[in-house]
């Protein structure tokens, strides 16, 4: 069941990214078109462009998310949340995240974390 609810979580968010208006196959058209397979080096490149782009930023966590690199992808989704502490989507989708990387823990050692062992 949690491995549904994390598949839909990455859909919806795959959906709600693919909404930005695309430009003609520049660097950041091919990352928002591809975040969804791990287009990691394109959105990197990209960023280099466009450093301050929000949208890069999120279609690059979103790679890194699909190629497992958890931990930095929640440093991107980190940096997003200090930078717009009140903006909901930055939380969420770092709370998202956390909860995602959480799930794929074994239940073991999620149990030794919450005993203190």
């Amino acid at each position: 069941m949690p491995r549904v609810i994390i598949l839909f979580a990455i859909a919806c968010w795959t959906a709600a990214l693919s909404a930005t208006p695309a430009r003609a196959e520049s660097l950041a058209a091919q990352c928002a078109r591809d975040a969804d397979g791990g287009a990691v080096e394109i959105c990197r490149r990209a960023l280099a462009e466009n450093p301050g782009d929000l949208d890069l930023r999120r279609h690059l966590a979103l790679s890194l998310t699909i190629l497992a690199d958890y931990p930095a992808a929640i440093q991107i989704h980190r940096d997003i949340v200090k930078e717009r502490p009140n903006d909901p989507r930055a939380h969420f989708d770092l709370a998202g995240l956390l909860g995602a990387q959480e799930v794929r823990r074994r239940p073991d050692e999620r149990r030794a974390d919450a005993v203190g062992v």
